[in-house]
């Protein structure tokens, strides 16, 4: 998923879907906010969709006075089987890294970089993931401090962020083996992918350290609905962590096909000798030869006829 699209990640887009069914399953629960005041907002990016929200706690728009009264919501247990993601994610990320590590025929450049990628990708598994299945189980509401919601969406926006950069490396290390190979086999070198590896984490970084330093602290930030509210730097987080990365990832695996196929092309046509390339008497030598050779053939099997008792 793109960073900072809704909480940054492709997780929260799905668990949106599962918790509609979960909802409706569970039956209607009690609202979500006892005696919360929302002041006014705009608001348009959240991990949980604002109209629901405001349905399940029976107010007309998002500046009204929410006062339903209630004692406590009814969890939505059901959420809780989402947490097989989360386990099986870390499970498998850990046998790349091991696998890695441990078998040296693996430390090439480009697994180098899945590593990354599955260091990223673990992290989602242990930081972000759990936190979205809390929001989910708990109907949307955040009775966690402040803080910790600004810490789960910075590190969904850094993880989902280098999981993009990684991918985007890895493409940029086949575009230049694939056209340039000489020149990748010279340069290639464990110190340049590993420095390769530091930048794409520290613009991840760059991008999401700001919501813990304070950007999400708004007059209109609601505590009890853990989202994001700064939509400027939604939009500029996504076009730099998602929409550029993708178009890069795909010119540059187009021109790899291109020059995959062009080089293949080149390599039939070797193979394939030219009409102009066969002189008469190469073309009557070729013959000459093929006959002595079914003639050598022919005379093999006869004598081993001979041989041979009846």
């Amino acid at each position: 998923g793109g960073a900072g699209d809704k909480s940054g990640s492709s997780f929260m887009l799905m668990l949106e879907d599962f918790g509609d069914y979960f909802f409706n399953f569970n039956g209607t629960g009690s609202g979500v906010g006892d005696g919360v005041a929302f002041s006014d907002t705009q608001s348009t990016i959240s991990t949980l969709n604002a109209t629901d929200f405001l349905t399940r706690t029976n107010c007309s728009n998002i500046t009204d006075l929410c006062v339903e009264p209630y004692d406590e919501i009814d969890p939505n247990y059901w959420g809780l089987t989402l947490m097989v993601f989360p386990v099986l994610t870390l499970f498998g990320n850990i046998l790349v890294i091991l696998s890695v590590c441990r078998e040296r025929s693996l430390q090439t450049v480009t697994n180098y970089f899945i590593v990354s990628l599955a260091i990223a990708d673990l992290l989602v598994a242990v930081v972000v993931m759990p936190f979205a299945v809390y929001v989910l189980v708990n109907r949307g509401r955040w009775d966690l401090p402040g803080f910790i919601c600004d810490f789960y969406i910075a590190m969904d926006v850094i993880c989902s962020t280098s999981s993009i950069f990684n991918l985007v490396a890895i493409s940029i290390d086949r575009y230049i083996a694939v056209t340039r190979p000489i020149e990748y086999a010279k340069h290639r070198n464990s110190k340049r992918v590993c420095m390769t590896i530091v930048f794409a984490w520290a613009i991840s970084a760059a991008i999401g350290l700001p919501i813990v330093l304070g950007l999400n602290n708004t007059p209109d930030r609601i505590p009890q609905l853990c989202i994001f509210y700064n939509s400027f730097f939604i939009l500029c987080s996504s076009l730099s962590s998602f929409y550029i990365p993708c178009t890069i990832m795909v010119f540059l695996y187009w021109n790899i096909f291109k020059a995959l196929n062009m080089r293949a092309k080149k390599q039939r046509a070797a193979r394939r000798p030219h009409l102009s390339e066969l002189t008469g008497g190469s073309v009557i030598e070729n013959v000459a030869q093929t006959r002595r050779l079914a003639e050598t053939a022919l005379g093999s099997d006869r004598h081993a006829v001979r041989i041979i008792p009846d």
